[in-house]
């Protein structure tokens, strides 16, 4: 099923997910090398994506 519901806020962050429990956060360019946690920090490299608080 493709029905998604998408929150948009105004500084560039975007939620959506479907009844089936998936969920995509996405955040514009501007946040680039500048979020952390379990989404990565956006420096466009996967290796260090998904992290604990620890670094494991």
């Amino acid at each position: 099923n493709g029905d998604y519901v998408e929150i948009q806020t105004s500084f560039g962050l975007t939620v959506s997910y479907n009844p089936l429990w998936r969920l995509k956060v996405t955040v514009t360019s501007a946040f680039s090398n500048q979020v952390t946690g379990s989404c990565g920090n956006f420096d466009g490299n996967p290796s260090n994506d998904v992290k604990m608080v620890n670094g494991a």
